[in-house]
């Protein structure tokens, strides 16, 4: 199968596909809409387009195709009358697979480090059976920090 040429448009009411297909009989054109996908098939061409909002088969949807020109024009209808459906310029998200879809998810996620490094580190301390004590004796610890300066000056004043 062969992948036509396509444009892709829209307006308040319908997207609009132009797809270049030149020598077909219009009898054998065939398309197609499910939820958000619009399929075409015209031998030897095959064309599935995954958008990224709801189409709806309502009675509305129009084809046209001009047999000089090979040009065949589709007005599918949206579901939601007034949305605006963002990249349709993206190819590569139009001809994705429904299960391979890219528009639901975020291309960026943003991630609370603090969270998850305390989620990570409860996950790991069940996980090995680690407890950790958290008290910290502060005073023992200026302690331990005042004497090691201590002895510190003591070892430079004996090499001086």
């Amino acid at each position: 199968m062969i992948t036509p040429l396509f444009e892709v448009e829209q307006n308040d009411e319908y997207v609009i596909v132009k797809l270049r297909v030149p020598h077909l009989k219009a009898s054998k054109i065939e398309f197609t809409i499910d939820i958000d996908t619009f399929f075409f098939h015209a031998n030897p061409y095959f064309l599935r387009l995954v958008f990224p909002g709801e189409l709806i088969e309502n009675g509305k949807e129009k084809a046209d195709y001009d047999v000089s020109a090979g040009i065949f024009i589709a007005h599918l209808p949206k579901k939601q009358q007034g949305l605006f459906f963002t990249n349709l310029d993206m190819t590569t998200k139009l001809l994705a697979k429904r299960s391979e879809s890219v528009w639901q998810t975020p291309g960026i996620e943003e991630i609370n480090l603090t969270k998850n490094k305390i989620d990570l580190e409860s996950q790991f301390n069940n996980q090995n059976n680690i407890q950790i004590d958290s008290e910290i004796d502060n005073d023992n610890l200026l302690n331990q920090f005042e004497q090691e300066e201590q002895e510190e000056e003591e070892e430079e004043g004996i090499s001086k």
